[in-house]
């Protein structure tokens, strides 16, 4: 992971990017994933634009009464927040 040009980013802010890191991969997170998806749900707040998370949200409310019970409403949330969300729930929909 880079973390830009020797000549704009000074060993201090390089060591302290490193150190955010590390933290984060304390933590479990990767910060390469962490980054790209904070990029992608700033990307999306510029353009204007829905993230993953936004649009499963409306899906939702669309399709609830879609579903026979409440149980497979609940398990359809639960999946999603467990297995999609996570990857894909600040990326863009395109």
């Amino acid at each position: 992971m880079g973390l830009g040009p020797v000549h704009t980013v000074s060993l201090d802010e390089a060591r302290e990017a490193a150190r955010q890191n590390r933290l984060l991969l304390k933590r479990g997170i990767d910060p390469l994933l962490a980054s790209r998806a904070e990029r992608s749900a700033n990307a999306a707040t510029q353009a204007g634009q829905k993230t993953f998370q936004q649009v499963l949200t409306e899906y939702y409310e669309d399709q609830k009464g879609a579903w026979k019970s409440d149980r497979e409403r609940k398990y359809f949330l639960k999946t999603m927040q467990r297995y999609v969300t996570p990857i894909l729930g600040r990326l863009l929909d395109r």
